[in-house]
């Protein structure tokens, strides 16, 4: 298997989800369908290995129920990465570096997907996604929120050439995590937010990304109105 495949369909998908690559750090599964969502349709695994998989799809899914506040149907969400396509690893540890061209197709193939649905957000994870969606255009690189992190997230040459990606700077995500950006085209929010790996945050996140990941769910729910909302009810409001 060279890629993993999107999960949801355009038809009826409302709310898309951009993660980072198959991977992301140095684990060596290979899933067919990004997030491993696929493993939501079937009996819940007894195999330790696979049993994982299906708790972190499970988990991706909660994740994306606090964002938008209630249980969306997930006939109304669509996932992806930036990078379908199993690239290799960081030579020692870290975040594996999308190379440009890499990220470019998959940008390419989420416009193709924009243009065939009817989103109303776009969730972006992770600093590196964020970043490519500055780089190329696909946010509103004008604006002012966008320039500076664009700048500053921009991977080092030293970790270049481990194949990891570090940025510039130090932590630029935190001053777009949780903001509200528009996609170039069609003006549908793009807001950024911290993986799914990393949520629930853990104390030594929560003090950095706490109240920018509650400013994302505002964002979210502002984002999806009354449109999406199931009959499902609400979760409680902290």
């Amino acid at each position: 298997m060279s890629a993993c495949k999107p999960y949801g369909d355009t038809a009826t998908a409302r709310l898309m989800v951009i993660g980072h690559d198959p991977r992301l750090h140095l684990g060596k599964a290979e899933a067919k369908y990004a997030f491993f969502l696929d493993y939501l349709e079937r009996p819940i695994p007894l195999i330790r290995s696979e049993r994982r998989k299906y708790e972190f799809a499970s988990a991706v899914v909660r994740y994306v129920r606090f964002l938008a506040g209630f249980s969306i149907p997930i006939t109304d969400q669509y996932f992806t990465n930036l990078c379908n396509e199993f690239i290799n690893g960081p030579i020692y540890s870290g975040t594996v570096l999308i190379p440009d061209d890499f990220a470019d197709t998959g940008i390419r193939a989420i416009e193709d997907t924009l243009n065939r649905g009817s989103f109303k957000v776009i969730l972006a994870m992770t600093p590196q996604v964020f970043y490519h969606l500055a780089r190329t255009g696909f946010v509103n690189n004008s604006d002012d929120r966008v320039i500076p992190f664009y700048r500053n997230a921009r991977p080092s040459f030293a970790a270049m050439n481990k194949k990891a990606y570090v940025p510039t700077a130090k932590s630029p995500f935190l001053a777009v995590c949780g903001l509200k950006f528009h996609h170039r085209n069609d003006n549908i929010p793009v807001v950024p937010i911290v993986h799914a790996k990393q949520w629930p945050l853990n104390a030594r996140m929560n003090p950095h990304y706490g109240s920018l990941m509650e400013m994302a769910a505002k964002n979210v729910r502002n984002c999806i109105g009354d449109t999406l909302r199931s009959n499902t009810r609400e979760i409680p409001q902290n």
